[in-house]
């Protein structure tokens, strides 16, 4: 069972805020009480123009060894190799199908290594905070170079990973019932978001689709009440869609943004033909962003449209044969003061 609990901020923000606030006046009182402190730090500039380990650095040397730790050791190890923490007020999600990095059959002179780097650069133009592919190949990827930056979660075949980056606290959130999803729980201070990256069974019949929703339903079951995003190839059908909106309550972030036409429909073959020989032409909305039990939290969609949807080399030639989506939200949490109620109306 998913719970919240409260834990006092202190990160690197909190951490600049002690700093811009430290009175440099101390400094010469303790060199009085420790004569060994022979030098004396003059009045230094803001932390914003010198910089916090410029600042650690210059005051420590002036002090006794034992008074420069205890000022600066809480400080230095929250502070020293991590960014700031994330919030979860805003957050950008990008999903792909890389379809295993295959170049299209109009590249016949790209590796797949050519395909991952073109791929990494397309999804990295918008500076994602999460970042869902499906169809990862993990022997194309080298072992240094892949998103340099992110966390990697990956589902339990490897094929569909969840990438966060640095600075946002991620677990891993186990999903015995799906080989091709993975899940983690976001925090920051009182805040829990659940997101999962998906790639939901194939299939035009009836047994797919019946399986699509036992997918999704057990998703939801896992996440309770705590607020759930889900990016991925759903390879849902439209009438799936709305099902799934209306009977399990998930919001649609292409419909929050307007539902515009020009960013519906994710595997497109009138516009591009990624198999050369593809038998027959058709246009859908497999991949979906969406989100569960946000209706307190106010959700404001800013951003969300395709990417990768124009040829790279040649007027055929594209990156996959889906085209990628991104979103830009923001969630209006309740402070502090305020998550009593908030847990008690929502039940957690």
């Amino acid at each position: 069972m998913l719970t919240r609990s409260y834990t006092p901020p202190c990160g690197h923000e909190e951490a600049q805020a002690q700093m811009k606030n430290f009175n440099i006046t101390k400094f010469h009182s303790l060199a009085q009480t420790f004569p060994s402190a022979t030098k004396v730090p003059p009045l230094l500039p803001s932390t914003k123009a010198l910089g916090l380990s410029s600042l650690l650095s210059s005051t420590a040397s002036s002090l006794p060894a034992t008074i420069a730790l205890k000022q600066f050791s809480t400080l230095s190890s929250e502070t020293s190799a991590k960014p700031a923490a994330k919030e979860l007020e805003g957050l950008t999600i990008a999903s792909f199908n890389v379809v295993k990095y295959k170049p299209s059959d109009e590249a016949s002179d790209w590796s797949k290594s050519d395909s991952l780097k073109a791929v990494q650069k397309e999804i990295l133009r918008d500076n994602p905070d999460i970042i869902s592919l499906q169809e990862h190949a993990e022997k194309v990827v080298g072992e240094n170079d892949f998103f340099p930056g992110y966390t990697v979660i990956r589902s339990d075949d490897n094929t569909v990973l969840l990438l966060v980056k640095d600075g946002i606290n991620a677990e891993r959130v186990d999903l015995p019932n799906h080989r091709r999803a993975t899940m983690a729980k976001l925090t920051w201070d009182n805040r829990e978001l659940l997101i999962a990256a998906v790639h939901l069974k194939a299939g035009g019949d009836s047994d797919s689709a019946e399986k699509r929703e036992r997918q999704m339903r057990d998703l939801v079951n896992l996440a309770e009440s705590t607020p759930f995003v889900i990016a991925g190839d759903t390879n849902m059908r439209e009438v799936e869609g709305d099902k799934i909106e209306k009977e399990l309550k998930f919001v649609d972030l292409w419909k929050e943004d307007g539902g515009k036409e020009e960013n519906k429909h994710t595997m497109d073959t009138l516009l591009h033909c990624f198999h050369r020989n593809f038998p027959y032409t058709f246009r859908c909305r497999y991949d979906r962003i969406m989100a569960k039990d946000v209706e307190d939290l106010n959700l404001q969609v800013s951003t969300f449209k395709k990417f990768a949807n124009k040829p790279i080399t040649n007027n055929r030639h594209f990156l996959s044969d889906h085209f990628g989506l991104v979103a830009t939200f923001e969630l209006d949490w309740p402070h502090a003061d305020e998550m009593e109620d908030y847990e008690y109306n929502t039940g957690t």
